[in-house]
């Protein structure tokens, strides 16, 4: 018996296969690298070590926008050459023949890639922000069906003619030269067109209105200007909750050519203000935490907010997030394993970081931080967080008076009241000097899903030192963590605050000048652009959106 042979393909055919072959396994492996950090406990989890570390976003769209290009060039050259018809399923032939199979497992394969592109597509661009959650699905199933999808498009073109017609794909010859220019061409138009469409439709603008108005930093927002203004909102994607509809933030903003001025708003089940309590135990001291041991604690934790400013535009950040478990070689691996912040180029992003209890209820501040060039690691205790920096202040909060740490009159924030981070028994730094200060404590739940009342925090000057003979709280108190000392000092502490919780909603206020005049700060001005993320009783995972909005200020002249 004759063994069929199967004629050589077009060069270009061979060509376009092998690259849309490599690029759907990059596009696989990056994009399981951001389902990964997204949702720890998926089944991209599972495949980290063969996922690539580093700025993952980026590449996973450049591979993305490739076949893009790809999909249209090859369908372009099908159509011109004639090539569809190979691929019509015979109605002379049952469907259950190797060949028709074969073409059957090929229209699966094309259905797959158009679904990924499609909602890959849509995700990039922001086109359907209300249905996030369910394009996210379709592309993550589609992914892994592509995995069982070369499988059998290899089974089938074995089962049709053996491994001589599965390699006649590398027995390519030149042919329809012109043909595969001009499809070529025409996959450059068309694709450039599309993601021209998807840039400018992704590009949201804030615009920072004049008013003179007086601001009272309450969480109020009481002045009339405020509801003179439309909020915008950004739809933000919950990490770990990716196939959840998103997380709408309403902001408006305004300025007096001083200050600027932000509202923010935002809707939380819950007011989270347990922030690693701690608790009395038999034995001793222990933190309150399910996961703070790496960083990841996402049940003891305050409700918290950042807000970014940043020169770029680029996707993720500004370019600042670098995914995996060492982005960094020769530097610490992050605690949580996920990823760092850090710029590539020696700028920096400016972050404004809002903290419900750290910064924000108690000393009516959002602390000053940055992202930069990621610096080396100093310590093997402290945690390594690459290029997110704090902005600079006092180098130390405490100096050592008369037996006991006094707080610097120049000086403020807050500290931890333990000595030393344990898992185990801790010793605390302080005591309140009067017990009912922590009363209202002791009678909460400790629940995450249920809000937070009451002042979870002390202040330095309202405690003492902690002793054994002094510690008199019975088993099973209760005891904030954290000790504010004031208000922050120095660059650290440009930004103000006021906040309240109220009917499953946050709503801050945030006030800066428009230009600090510090190199750890960004002004405030036309043309820069502005990121949210909101944490929920989480320590690092927190919502996010793709691109930015893009700022433009209204002249005072122009509000006459």
């Amino acid at each position: 018996m004759l063994k069929t042979k199967y004629p050589s393909i077009s060069l270009t055919i061979c060509v376009m296969h092998l690259l849309l072959l490599f690029g759907l396994l990059a596009a696989f492996f990056s994009g399981m690298r951001i389902a990964a950090a997204g949702s720890p406990d998926s089944w991209a989890a599972a495949i980290d070590f063969l996922l690539p570390l580093g700025s993952v976003y980026q590449w996973h769209s450049w591979v993305g926008i490739s076949l893009i290009f790809l999909a249209f060039g090859y369908i372009a050259y099908l159509a011109m050459s004639q090539r569809w018809r190979k691929y019509i399923i015979s109605p002379r032939n049952p469907i259950y023949t190797a060949e028709n199979l074969s073409k059957l497992i090929i229209w699966l394969g094309w259905l797959l890639l158009a679904s990924s592109l499609f909602t890959g597509y849509a995700l990039y661009s922001n086109a359907a922000p209300h249905l996030q959650h369910l394009l996210r699905t379709i592309h993550y199933i589609a992914a892994w069906s592509y995995l069982s999808y070369l499988i059998l498009h290899i089974a089938a073109l074995i089962a049709e003619g053996g491994w001589q017609r599965l390699l006649s794909i590398f027995r390519p010859r030149l042919m329809q030269t012109r043909i595969s220019l001009i499809s070529l061409g025409l996959a450059a138009i068309i694709g450039v067109a599309i993601v021209g469409l998807g840039e400018s439709a992704q590009k949201d603008s804030l615009t920072i209105h004049y008013s003179a108005q007086k601001i009272d930093l309450d969480g109020e927002a009481r002045e009339s200007i405020w509801n003179q203004i439309n909020p915008t909102t950004v739809n933000t994607t919950k990490s770990g909750e990716q196939s959840l509809p998103p997380l709408a933030v309403n902001i408006r903003a305004i300025h007096d050519n001083h200050y600027v001025y932000f509202l923010i708003s935002w809707p939380d089940a819950t007011q989270s203000l347990k922030h690693l309590p701690l608790i009395k135990t038999a034995e001793g001291w222990k933190i309150m935490q399910t996961q703070a041991t790496v960083a990841d604690e996402n049940t003891f934790y305050e409700d918290k907010l950042a807000l970014m400013l940043s020169a770029s535009s680029e996707i993720a950040g500004a370019g600042t997030v670098h995914l995996g478990a060492q982005p960094l070689k020769n530097q610490p691996n992050p605690a949580a394993q996920r990823g760092l912040h850090y710029t590539l180029d020696g700028s920096i992003t400016d972050v404004w970081h809002w903290k419900a209890v750290r910064t924000g209820l108690s000393i009516g501040q959002a602390d000053d931080n940055y992202f930069g060039p990621p610096l080396p690691s100093t310590s093997e205790i402290a945690r390594y967080t690459g290029g997110y920096q704090k902005d600079p202040d006092c180098e130390h909060l405490l100096r050592w008076e008369n037996h006991d740490y006094r707080v610097k009159d120049e000086c403020g924030g807050y500290i931890m009241n333990w000595e030393l981070y344990e898992e185990g028994i801790i010793q605390p730094r302080r005591l309140p000097n009067n017990p009912k200060q922590i009363q209202h404590l002791q009678t909460i739940s400790l629940s995450a899903d249920t809000s937070d009342k009451g002042r979870w925090w002390m202040r330095w000057q309202d405690t003492n030192p902690y002793s054994t003979s002094a510690d008199t709280l019975p088993v099973g108190s209760i005891m904030p963590s954290v000790l504010s000392l004031g208000k922050f000092s120095g660059d650290r502490g440009d930004i103000d605050s006021g906040a309240q919780w109220r009917n499953g909603s946050w709503t801050l206020e945030l006030k800066r000048k428009l230009n600090t005049g510090s190199k750890f700060d960004l002004a405030v001005m036309d043309d820069v652009y502005l990121w949210l993320a909101v944490f929920d009783h989480s320590q690092i995972r927190h919502s996010y959106h793709l691109h930015p909005l893009r700022l433009v200020l209204e002249d005072a002249d122009n509000n006459n």
